[in-house]
C-alpha cells in the first residue's frame, strides 16, 4: 500500500469543505488505515439522533458505509456500494463516540465484500454490516471523478 494514501484519503473523503457531500454531516475522522483496512470514529451529535435520542440508524448505516468504502479504497481502487447488510444491536447516545472497524474480505476485479463493526467507548458492539462494492476502475486511471488527479 502506498505511504501517501492515508493522507489522500483523509484529505479528499474526511476532511472535506467545499464539496456537498454526506460526510459534512457525520464529521468522521480517519483512527487506522492499513491495506484493506480501515477505522473511522465520529462524535454523536444532536444532528445523528433520532425520536428515542439514540444515534439515527441511518447515521450508522452511513457510517459503516463509509468505513468498508475506504477499506477498498486501500487497494488503489475506485468502487461504489452495490448492497449493503445491517443488523442493529445496540444504541448509542448523544456525546457518544463510535468507531468504525472494517476489512476487505475478498479483494476481486470486479466485486469487492466488506465488513464492518461499529463499537462505542466501552467497545459495546452497536452494528454489525457486510457489503458488496462494485469495481469502477484503477483509483489512478484517467478518467477518475473522484479527484485524484495525481495517483
Amino acid at each position: 500500500m502506498r505511504t501517501d494514501l492515508f493522507e489522500i484519503i483523509r484529505k479528499r473523503f474526511l476532511n472535506v469543505k467545499n464539496e456537498p457531500i454526506f460526510e459534512h454531516i457525520l464529521k468522521p475522522k480517519l483512527v487506522a488505515l492499513s491495506e484493506g483496512e480501515a477505522t473511522l470514529s465520529m462524535h454523536v451529535a444532536q444532528e445523528h439522533l433520532n425520536v428515542q435520542k439514540k444515534a439515527h440508524g441511518g447515521v450508522l448505516a452511513s457510517l459503516a458505509d463509509l468505513a468498508m468504502g475506504v477499506a477498498c479504497l486501500t487497494y488503489e481502487k475506485k468502487a461504489v456500494t452495490s448492497e449493503l447488510h445491517i443488523s442493529y444491536i445496540a444504541a448509542a447516545d448523544e456525546g457518544s463516540v463510535v468507531r468504525a472497524v472494517s476489512k476487505v474480505i475478498h479483494n476481486g476485479k470486479t466485486l469487492m465484500r466488506t465488513t464492518c463493526s461499529i463499537f462505542d467507548e466501552k467497545d459495546r458492539l452497536l452494528v454489525s454490516a457486510s457489503a458488496t462494492f462494485f469495481v469502477l476502475g484503477a483509483l489512478s486511471s484517467p478518467d477518475t471523478p473522484l479527484g485524484f488527479p495525481g495517483l
